[in-house]
């Protein structure tokens, strides 16, 4: 598997922890989604990654097959284009992430759309980025209980 990063390889964005078996290998990818994962990489993982330390994808490039399982995904879910990825800070407090995230303070890091959201108790993020032929990034953050758009202020206030 290719090095898509200093510290990302293209086996950490094309599985999902929950089936690992239904992962794709990378030579197997459309050129477009493998373009848009080395996006994703470049624009917001790696950004992060420098400034959190390690960070678990938990579920990033969905092919139709592992998608269609996943009672909550979407059937235009970003994830099956390259364009979203699911992911936990290893060492990093979650709010203090999403607030530095809401606050523009991790240069490099790009988003259409940022999710805190809870699965078994644990704060997850999700994270897209929008398709080049739709615009620019929109910056957009939500929280998912309830599912919700949010302000940076209520990202300062739910960090306090």
């Amino acid at each position: 598997m290719p090095k898509l990063s200093p510290s990302f390889s293209a086996f950490e964005v094309t599985r999902s922890i929950e089936h690992p078996e239904l992962a794709l290998a990378w030579e197997l990818l459309a050129a477009q989604h493998a373009a848009n994962l080395q996006r994703l990489v470049d624009c917001f993982l790696q950004p992060v990654r420098d400034v959190a330390g390690r960070i678990r994808v938990l579920s990033g490039y969905r092919p139709d097959a592992l998608n269609d399982i996943l009672p909550s995904a979407s059937k235009r879910s970003r994830h099956r284009t390259g364009l979203a990825v699911d992911f936990i800070p290893d060492h990093f407090d979650q709010f203090a992430l999403f607030k530095l995230l809401a606050q523009g303070q991790i240069e490099g890091a790009g988003w259409d759309r940022l999710t805190l959201y809870t699965s078994r108790g644990i704060p997850n993020f999700h994270v897209d980025l929008r398709p080049w032929e739709q615009g620019p990034q929109r910056g957009r953050l939500y929280t998912a209980q309830p599912w919700q758009e949010v302000t940076v202020e209520d990202v300062l206030a739910l960090a306090a």
